[in-house]
């Protein structure tokens, strides 16, 4: 039988080793390619002093008050952070001072996880909603959480309902601002996996509570201010949210959003 090419057009038929040669030369010049690729991927999601000056400025100052906490004599740093700390008396005698000090500090001094956890939820709301907005949601779950949790306690010491040590434990940290953040993120995330990303915040608010006495007023207090400010961030904020648009704005990676069969959602400008 004899063979014509369609159409009037040579066909060149190479052979079998040399397309498998040709096609390991390919495979090998796109590695270094996606390698590139993905470091610029990393590069991009890391804060900036530009892109995410919140981010990255309030990161340094922890940077520095944990090398605080870790090379300070023990009763200095004892002093500033009994100071520093949104106690229920404290609250009482100079609120204002304690609630802006109490965010200064790390209470485990694990700088690198916050690094991490910082980049990957406030730095995101920060490129997507602007560094002034990210600033507010953050100070609301911090006031707000701080004094529903603590008040509380102030007035049940008061009352004889709980030791006066009670009203003088030590609480400093960022957790109710991270909280509040991540529950705003968790809006702008697309249906399917906001529900995942709520229950992976609940489920880390639970372990968090189990990791320390839970029938202590301090491990009482904490938990619920955990709760109470990621529900500020994704509940008190979501009217500000959807009325700019951005409910179910933030595109997800390709593979996660063909995992829940969804599409990677338009973008929406940076609201200032």
């Amino acid at each position: 039988m004899e063979f014509r090419p369609l159409s009037g057009a040579h066909c060149i038929l190479m052979p079998m080793n040399e397309r498998v040669i040709d096609a390991g030369e390919q495979t090998r010049r796109s590695v270094p390619a996606r390698l590139r690729a993905g470091v610029g991927t990393v590069l991009r999601l890391l804060p900036t002093p530009r892109r995410t000056p919140f981010t990255f400025y309030y990161l340094g100052l922890l940077g520095l008050t944990t090398i605080l906490l870790h090379y300070g004599r023990p009763a200095a740093v004892h002093r500033l952070l009994a100071l520093s700390s949104t106690d229920a008396v404290n609250l009482q005698r100079h609120p204002i001072q304690v609630l802006l000090l109490s965010a200064l500090w790390l209470q485990d001094a694990h700088w690198l996880i916050y690094a991490v956890i910082f980049t990957a939820v406030i730095a995101p709301l920060e490129r997507r909603i602007g560094t002034g907005w990210t600033i507010l949601i953050f100070a609301s779950g911090h006031v707000l959480a701080s004094l529903a949790t603590e008040l509380p306690v102030l007035v049940a010491v008061h009352a004889h309902l709980l030791p006066r040590v009670d009203g003088r434990l030590i609480d400093v940290g960022v957790s109710y601002g991270f909280f509040a953040v991540a529950g705003a993120l968790s809006v702008l995330l697309p249906t399917p996996v906001r529900w995942w990303v709520l229950g992976l915040l609940n489920a880390s608010i639970l372990a968090i509570y189990l990791s320390t006495d839970p029938t202590s007023t301090d491990a009482l207090v904490t938990v619920a201010g955990h709760v109470l400010s990621l529900y500020i961030g994704m509940l008190g904020w979501l009217p500000w949210l959807r009325r700019r648009g951005l409910v179910g704005s933030l595109p997800v990676p390709q593979w996660l959003a063909w995992r829940h069969k969804i599409g990677r959602a338009p973008s929406a400008g940076t609201v200032n």
